[in-house]
C-alpha cells in the first residue's frame, strides 16, 4: 500500500476514534488508531501486519495484554506512556510487586491529565514531563529511587508493546 493509498484507512479510523469518544480533537487519538493499524494484517501483503514487515517478526504482545481492560481507559499516549514507563521501573525496583487493574487505571488516568495539561498550554510533546510523573508515584508509594537526573539517564521511553514489559505485573491477566 502507497504512503498516499495508506491515509485514507487512517483517516478513516481516526474518524470513527473521533465519533466513539466524542471528540473533535484528533491529537488524543492518533497514535492509538496508528498502532492499532501497524498491528493489523494486511490482505496485499500476504496477510502480514507493517510491524511485522518492518521487524521481520510478529507482535508478541500488546497494550490489553500489558495493562488489561484498564488500556482501553487511555485518552492519549500519555497515559500509556506513563503507565508502560512505570511498569517498566517497578519491574526493576520490586520485580515481585502486581499492580491491580485500578492501580493501572489510575497510572493512565495520570498521563492523561499530564497530556490535558500540556495540551491546553499548546507544547510539544515532552517526555521530560512523563519521566518526572513517574519518579513521583515511585516515591509516592516509597520506592527508594534515584534523583531525577540519574532517573532520567535510566529511563527509556520505548513504549513499543514488545519491549520485555510484563504483563505478569498486572494483576487479573
Amino acid at each position: 500500500m502507497t504512503l498516499e493509498r495508506s491515509h485514507g484507512p487512517f483517516k478513516r479510523a481516526l474518524a470513527q476514534a473521533l465519533t466513539d469518544a466524542d471528540s473533535d480533537n484528533w491529537v488524543f487519538h492518533m497514535f492509538p488508531v496508528q498502532c492499532a493499524i501497524n498491528n493489523r494484517p494486511v490482505r496485499s501483503r500476504n496477510d502480514l501486519s507493517p510491524y511485522t514487515m518492518y521487524y521481520s517478526r510478529p507482535n508478541r504482545s500488546s497494550y490489553s495484554s500489558i495493562f488489561g481492560q484498564a488500556y482501553k481507559e487511555a485518552t492519549s499516549e500519555y497515559g500509556l506512556r506513563l503507565a508502560k514507563m512505570f511498569l517498566k521501573k517497578l519491574k526493576a525496583l520490586d520485580p515481585r510487586r502486581v499492580l491491580s487493574q485500578n492501580e493501572v487505571r489510575f497510572l493512565i488516568r495520570q498521563g492523561d491529565v499530564l497530556f490535558d495539561n500540556v495540551a491546553t498550554r499548546d507544547e510539544a510533546y515532552n517526555s521530560q514531563r512523563i519521566r518526572e510523573a513517574c519518579h513521583s508515584m515511585l516515591q509516592v508509594l516509597d520506592f527508594e529511587v534515584p534523583d531525577i537526573e540519574q532517573f532520567d539517564r535510566e529511563s527509556d521511553l520505548d513504549i513499543s508493546p514488545d519491549d520485555g514489559t510484563d504483563s505478569e505485573a498486572v494483576e487479573g491477566l
